[in-house]
């Protein structure tokens, strides 16, 4: 998903008419106006992917209160508690959208079939393909570069501070 960013996380849906409870959502407050097109990722099977930004409403902290078009009931706003909420650098006027990146900085990356990697040293949002550096707990303390794609990443833990993969084989030998 070139070109976006991560700018909050969904906590909760809120009320009965498909308001989503935003947390750690300091960049989309930020960046964010009426008419934004989101993402929500990883992606939920029945869930939307794809929303537009209705309104907004501050609340105390780096939280909001956020009303989507095609998200209208609580069972809709239920499926993407837990998802990360992302933002088009292009939608933003040309803000600096991309402050928030280090918040998964220092998070475990633990893989289905290896269990831990390592540790996410840095995010690379300027390629074709966002990337995340990971700091290998091997022998050799070596770098990988894992794409931050939907195909392998399929959990952002916030709770937990793991981003849990399904690599493919042979990437980590690259």
């Amino acid at each position: 998903m070139r070109g976006w960013f991560t700018a909050a996380r969904v906590a909760k849906p809120k009320g009965l008419d498909g308001k989503l409870r935003l947390i750690e959502a300091s960049a989309f407050l930020r960046s964010a106006h009426v008419g934004d097109k989101v993402a929500f990722v990883p992606p939920v099977v029945d869930a939307p992917r794809f929303a537009y930004l209705k309104g907004i409403e501050a609340l105390d902290g780096d939280g909001c209160v956020a009303l989507f078009k095609g998200i209208r009931s609580p069972e809709a706003a239920q499926m993407l508690s837990g998802r990360w909420l992302l933002l088009h650098a292009e939608e933003c006027g040309g803000h600096d959208v991309r402050a928030d990146e280090a918040s998964i900085v220092g998070f475990a990356v633990r893989d289905r079939a290896l269990g831990i990697i390592g540790d996410v040293a840095s995010v690379d949002l300027h390629r074709m393909q966002p990337l995340i550096c990971v700091r290998r707990h091997d022998a050799a303390e070596s770098e990988a570069l894992i794409p931050f794609v939907d195909g392998i990443v399929f959990k952002v833990d916030a709770d937990a501070q793991e981003i849990l993969v399904d690599l493919p084989a042979g990437l980590l030998e690259l």
